[in-house]
């Protein structure tokens, strides 16, 4: 079970998601306008915007990307239980998307 929509924000933690919306619009952005005045109505449309605009899926796909990466670097490691253990870490952090 994942967390509830927008606790990160309201613990004061940008996320992936967050700052690249806040790169893609920086002048006037909802996540900018929730930090600065916090409110529950800001709080929606900071998630409302963060869901609309696509940065969730690129932030997992950025994530897919260096989780590839990762598991290339292990290819240098000695074919033992531990470089497999590393590979299934990677495996349950995209996993745990729900």
């Amino acid at each position: 079970m994942g967390k509830p929509v927008g606790s990160d924000l309201m613990q004061g933690t940008l996320t992936l998601p967050s700052l690249l919306l806040m790169d893609r619009s920086p002048k006037s952005n909802p996540v900018q306008k929730y930090f600065a005045r916090p409110s529950r109505e800001r709080l929606a449309e900071a998630v409302q915007a963060t869901l609309d605009s696509g940065v969730i899926e690129e932030s997992y796909e950025l994530a897919r990307d260096f989780s590839r990466r990762a598991n290339d670097a292990l290819d240098v490691l000695p074919d033992l239980e531990d470089r497999q253990t590393l590979r299934d870490l990677t495996d349950y952090i995209l996993d745990r998307r729900t």
